[in-house]
């Protein structure tokens, strides 16, 4: 059994129900994997996930009580925001309890193990934080407290278990793990499910289903391509509602100018085009995991200079979009381009079909009462050049 260890910046990329965690489940339940979590980790993620929560909660609270301030609404229309407004702050005092109790589930559901640290082992914690040992970066780097605290747990976790798979992102961290005997570091929860035995794992429990086989089968043919062309492609698909922020979008140095704060909106679902399906996993159930990717055209908007706006504008193979400028002389500009988007297309069959009624049902994707329903989750968008290559 191979026993698995979540730093917390990977638990808090993958979430408690990403296609990663699924097929991290089904290991589990084959009992070929065993997960565990120090509780620093879980800490830290449920403390982030509440404080987000909120902070959303408020910022709708705090625009919805601006609208209120406008004199020219009649009083059914501010009534209506007053009741969005208690709506609002009714989720904010539930969404501790619900964040909680989610991860709670996710812990019994996986058997996580989660491995409390030892009150003892706090001396050999702050003798490394004075001398900048282990873990630390430096001498009294109080940020990196925590990772030592988890390092500690880890090297107690090694003295019942030989081996350790160890998933973190974090630099001076991953650094001194490596230098443990028995410990195997990844880049991320993906690497990890792309080892051989894990993957043959995988691919041995499909197999006890027939059924399962058959429809990533046909979910992998041009067949269902052509249909999820058609439905991506309609007007009223997710890909009309995509926004990406910054840390997903992929500028190469060929852009042009120094530019920051890239996001992408306003994407041409009919514009969609070269999608491609890759890798189609069985998650649990009825439902399927699909790696994407396509091209359409999208505005990106960004800041930059008026120097750098300048620039822009004298080439003639771009058409820039000036929106603003502030005081300190940084501009908003915008640009639709060709984009090229990679993310998860998650299939569930919501009621128990065979395969045949499957193949029927992806004829009419878009119907609001079909059976099968499809969502789009994109994880990277990259900036392409007018003939669709990177730039």
């Amino acid at each position: 059994m191979r026993n698995i260890v979540l730093d917390t910046n990977i638990l808090y990329q993958e979430g408690v129900s990403s296609r990663n965690m699924l097929l991290l489940k089904r290991l589990i339940k084959a009992e070929a994997v065993h997960l565990h979590i120090p509780e620093i980790v879980k800490r830290e993620f449920i403390s982030r996930k509440i404080y987000e929560a909120k902070e959303s909660l408020k910022k709708s609270s705090d625009s919805l009580a601006i609208l209120l301030k406008k004199s020219f609404y009649d009083n059914k229309f501010k009534d209506s925001i007053v009741n969005a407004q208690t709506i609002l702050n009714t989720a904010e005092m539930a969404i501790e309890n619900q964040i909680l109790e989610q991860f709670n589930r996710w812990v019994d559901d996986l058997a996580v193990n989660v491995i409390d640290f030892k009150p003892e082992d706090i001396n050999q914690v702050l003798d490394d934080y004075f001398s900048g040992n282990g873990v630390y970066r430096k001498a009294k780097s109080r940020e990196d407290i925590p990772d030592a605290m988890i390092c500690s747990i880890i090297t107690n976790l090694l003295r019942t278990e030989e081996k350790l798979s160890i998933v973190i992102k974090d630099g001076t961290f991953k650094a001194h793990l490596e230098t443990l005997a028995g410990v195997t570091i990844y880049d991320s929860l993906a690497d990890v499910l792309e080892e051989r035995s894990l993957k043959t794992e995988i691919e041995q429990l499909d197999n006890l289903s027939e059924k399962a086989e058959t429809i990533k089968g046909y979910l992998s043919s041009p067949q269902f391509l052509e249909k999820l062309y058609s439905f991506l492609q309609d007007t009223k698909s997710e890909v009309g509602e995509l926004y990406l922020e910054e840390q997903d979008v992929i500028l190469n140095d060929q852009f042009g100018i120094q530019s920051f704060g890239e996001r992408v909106d306003y994407v041409a679902p009919s514009t969609l085009k070269e999608l491609k399906i890759d890798d189609v996993a069985w998650l649990e159930n009825e439902s399927y995991s699909l790696k994407i990717s396509f091209i359409a055209k999208g505005t990106v908007l960004y800041c930059a200079t008026y120097g750098e706006y300048l620039i822009l504008e004298k080439n003639l193979e771009r058409d820039v979009s000036y929106d603003s400028m502030n005081g300190d002389g940084i501009c908003d500009l915008s640009e639709v381009m060709d984009l090229l988007f990679e993310g998860l297309v998650t299939v569930y069959i919501e009621k128990e079909l065979d395969v045949e009624a499957v193949k029927a049902h992806c004829e009419y994707l878009d119907s609001p009462s079909n059976p099968i329903r499809i969502s789009l989750d994109i994880d990277t968008v990259e900036v392409l050049t007018q003939e669709g290559s990177t730039q």
